[in-house]
């Protein structure tokens, strides 16, 4: 089951940080290993049951199962994001949020099995360096930015 572009790219405006995410996932949807759909509810300025909601009819996101960063920039892409690669010096996650720290914008920072989002410069994640600093090393960073076709209510 698809959903319409137009219904894609008009999303209301709903701001959440990782914590309300995974609150939300856990208690509501009985859900982990969300860390996707985390990353694309702080990215993009939507709801977490939103996102999870887009991820499963568009994507296949099964409850409790990751996705594939090929898919989710598919997703992006017709939600009216553009996803672009950035080459940052950092090699792990606690080093990257240091690089970060007083960006605009939102990135995604994948590693082996993991997303995680800065969002002006705030890591939105289990591993922010106040609550449990990683030393997961970072495959590949994109920023993430809307276009002119998202349309915010």
């Amino acid at each position: 089951m698809n959903i319409p572009l137009r219904k894609l790219r008009r999303i209301k405006r709903h701001v959440m940080t990782y914590e309300e995410c995974a609150h939300v996932g856990i208690r509501h949807h009985n859900d982990n290993g969300f860390c996707s759909v985390v990353a694309m509810s702080v990215a993009c300025d939507i709801a977490f049951s939103r996102a999870r909601s887009i991820m499963a009819k568009m994507i296949n996101r099964r409850n409790g199962k990751g996705t594939y960063p090929a898919q989710v920039h598919k997703l992006l892409d017709l939600m009216g994001y553009k996803c672009e690669y950035v080459s940052i010096s950092s090699k792990t996650l606690k080093t990257a949020q240091r690089e970060l720290a007083n960006t605009k914008g939102a990135y995604y920072l994948y590693t082996r099995g993991h997303v995680s989002c800065v969002k002006d410069g705030v890591m939105q994640d289990w591993a922010r360096n106040d609550l449990r600093p990683s030393n997961k090393r970072i495959e590949s960073v994109y920023k993430i930015t809307p276009t002119n076709e998202v349309i915010r209510y």
